[in-house]
């Protein structure tokens, strides 16, 4: 992958990028994932109950969701470099707060900052890459970018484990705070601006016009459209997982964390599989198959678990719907931004956006219909995976009537 030169000074190397930017991205599941082990001890430090403390996943979500949508105008009209700078101070005054907290309240507020802070990491990033590298590089640099965001919810539960065991709950804040750091400083000594063709000006009415202009924008909803679908079966895979292996299924902990960790080897191969793909056909090429293959799998979900009740076909069915989101992801995000231009980062906003109101929208119902059975899990999965293939095809079609 040869990196674009945003000026005439200074040459990025694509591998210096992959790491920084993808630093910048595991800020988020990094976030989520250090310190579920540490719920019990923050409860009895904070003097409250577990269903309180699982109270600063939701508001992380929230954060999240509301600071995807900022980031994105403020990048379009100011530069990448100075939002995003702005937003890891933000992520690391909140990681400080959270140290600190001396109540639950407190530690609400901050993760929401810290959420609002991280989300420049995952909307900017998006934005650089789209500056940088043309459509199918940028898959390929998603499909890099797909590793850290899948080693990181695997690694991130056991390094929160083994921080919280030996200094307390604190220190996993402390932890990312001092990453924060890292980033900030890295950020400001390596990073030039890539966008180069700032809009001149910014305001309310503006940006809503450019969001509800990309709404309307047929070949930016036939990616974003699928890939969200195939992302709400993702959600309600991990909010589900524990419950159906371990009280389903009857798996020990331990053989759960070994089937979660195979989903995410997964994850990792079929990152490297598409990189090799791109190499021979475009990224719509391979979206408008994976849709389908995820259809098919999702299906299978529900066959197998459901109705057959068959650990091993559900997990091999599992298996091969988790190993799509690579391919959806990385090349729907490319073919997405492809045309946006002066408006990346605002179509990189909008996206994000709409990925995690999906997830805090896809956790909720799964929860909110739980009946102690694999009912819930394996229908909205099918679901999930029949609505992507229907999603792009009728867009599509609507497309082609329209030129």
């Amino acid at each position: 992958m040869q990196a674009v030169q945003p000026d005439k000074k200074q040459k990025i190397s694509p591998t210096f990028l992959v790491f920084l930017l993808g630093a910048l991205i595991a800020i988020g599941p990094l976030s989520i994932d250090m310190y579920l082990p540490a719920f019990e001890q923050i409860a009895t430090g904070l003097g409250v109950t577990i269903d309180q403390v699982q109270l600063t996943i939701a508001s992380y979500f929230l954060g999240m969701a509301g600071g995807q949508l900022f980031y994105g105008p403020l990048t379009d009209r100011f530069g990448r470099k100075n939002p995003l700078l702005i937003g890891m101070i933000i992520f690391a005054v909140a990681s400080l707060g959270c140290t600190i907290a001396t109540n639950i309240e407190m530690l609400l507020v901050f993760r929401v900052m810290q959420a609002v802070g991280g989300g420049a990491g995952m909307v900017v990033t998006r934005a650089i890459a789209r500056d940088l590298f043309d459509k199918k590089q940028v898959a390929d640099f998603f499909s890099n970018m797909t590793l850290v965001i899948v080693l990181a919810p695997i690694f991130a539960p056991i390094m929160g484990t083994y921080i919280n065991d030996l200094f307390g709950w604190r220190a996993i804040f402390a932890f990312l705070f001092i990453f924060s750091l890292f980033c900030i400083a890295s950020l400001i000594l390596f990073l030039p601006e890539t966008n180069e063709e700032p809009h001149d000006s910014i305001g309310i009415f503006k940006i809503l016009k450019n969001y509800y202009a990309l709404i309307k924008d047929l070949s930016f909803i036939q990616y974003l459209g699928p890939d969200s679908a195939v992302r709400s079966g993702l959600f309600a895979y991990i909010t589900t997982a524990s419950f159906v292996f371990i009280t389903q299924f009857g798996l020990t902990p331990e053989n759960f964390s070994l089937v979660f960790g195979i989903n995410g080897v997964g994850i990792m191969i079929a990152s490297q599989i598409n990189r090799l793909l791109l190499k021979r056909y475009e990224a719509e090429q391979i979206f408008a198959k994976v849709v389908i293959a995820v259809a098919v799998f999702g299906t299978g979900i529900f066959i197998a678990g459901y109705l057959l009740h068959s650990l091993y076909l559900f997990m091999l069915a599992l298996f091969l719907f988790v190993s799509c989101l690579p391919f959806s992801g990385a090349n729907s995000m490319a073919c997405a931004l492809e045309h946006q231009g002066k408006q990346a980062g605002t179509a990189s906003s909008l996206y994000g956006f709409a990925q995690w109101c999906v997830a805090a929208l896809s956790s909720t119902v799964v929860s909110l219909v739980h009946d102690g059975t694999m009912l819930p899990m394996t229908v909205v999965l099918m679901v999930s995976g029949l609505s992507a293939p229907l999603l792009y095809y009728s867009i599509q079609m609507i497309r082609k009537k329209a030129s």
